[in-house]
């Protein structure tokens, strides 16, 4: 499983994309930790994958290749993202669901999901799909709200962690640091028998007009390749102590 966040900061033009480490392998666990996220300097953007891990890598690089800047990847989607189902077929890549983030020239910090195949409902027809207003077909760009998260924390683990969402309207670093909380809290979520959890280390891509950076938000020493990552449960008394909440800068004061 991988643990995917991402925040669009329109007041500070700034977007930011968390994701986990844990690379796994069916039938051997925890493989690697590895970065789960890919970039795209000349747009800006960045975009990960939940399912098929190996598709962030060709997806960037093709989409790189393919379009100019994130305003000519958004405008023209429609038309040219089918194209990449050519590399699902000759990888031979499972299901993934693609999340991106950017910059606009246009609108400023924005994000786009699309997936790569149709799985449908049990029972439901292609045609019954098709016909239902909320279809999407694979690569078909679907643009986002200001906050995702995936996967999407319990009340009784938000409660427990004292989480007050994401404010985007916070300063950058308040908002990096509520994202820390939320994939720790995704982190500890019960999990199904056979599913791998979320560890390794925490990693955010932020993008603005400038261009892209990366860096590890947190790292977890105790997780080790091999097996499922099953975390103990976290103290949040202990958390909050050990990872303040960063304070509001001062409000800008205007000289005459």
């Amino acid at each position: 499983m991988t643990a995917i966040i991402a925040a669009c900061q329109k007041r500070h033009k700034q977007s930011h994309l968390v994701t986990d480490a844990a690379i796994y392998q069916n039938g051997s666990g925890v493989v690697a930790f590895g970065t789960k996220v890919s970039t795209v300097s000349h747009w800006p953007g960045a975009l990960t994958t939940a399912g098929s891990a190996a598709a962030s890598a060709l997806f960037a690089r093709e989409l790189s290749q393919q379009f100019s800047t994130w305003d000519d990847m958004v405008e023209n989607g429609e038309r040219d993202l089918p194209e990449l189902g050519k590399i699902v077929a000759d990888y031979g890549l499972s299901h993934a669901t693609v999340v991106l983030v950017g910059y606009s020239a246009k609108r400023g910090p924005e994000s786009y999901t699309f997936q790569t195949t149709l799985t449908l409902p049990p029972g439901t027809t292609a045609e019954e799909a098709a016909a239902s207003p909320y279809y999407q077909p694979p690569f078909a760009l679907v643009k986002l709200p200001d906050v995702i998260m995936t996967p999407v924390c319990p009340p009784e683990m938000s409660i427990a962690a004292k989480y007050e969402g994401i404010d985007v309207e916070a300063d950058p670093d308040v908002v990096a640091w509520s994202m820390h909380k939320v994939i720790e809290m995704q982190r500890h979520m019960p999990l199904p028998y056979g599913v791998g959890g979320i560890g390794g280390f925490a990693e955010i891509a932020t993008v603005s007009e400038r261009g892209v950076t990366t860096r590890v938000l947190h790292r977890w020493p105790e997780d080790k390749i091999g097996g499922p990552l099953r975390p103990k449960p976290t103290n949040w008394s202990r958390w909050h102590i050990e990872n303040p909440k960063p304070k509001r800068g001062p409000a800008l004061q205007v000289v005459k």
